[in-house]
């Protein structure tokens, strides 16, 4: 992802966990990490879908 992230020149980058029972496609829930083009790393907890789409725009919007 990181590589990716440095190859698109993104500012960011959003990770969809597939480990993590409940996370993923075909449920409603899901838990993510967001890592930063600096390196920094923000691991979510495992949330309603809806919310974890405003912990992403709220991220940015931080670096907005």
């Amino acid at each position: 992802a990181i590589d990716k992230m440095k190859r698109k020149n993104l500012d960011f980058i959003v990770l969809n966990s597939l480990n993590d029972k409940g996370a993923g496609f075909g449920v409603d829930t899901n838990k993510v990490t967001i890592i930063d083009r600096d390196g920094t790393v923000t691991e979510g907890a495992l949330k309603p879908k809806t919310e974890v789409a405003k912990d992403i725009v709220q991220h940015l919007m931080s670096i907005i």
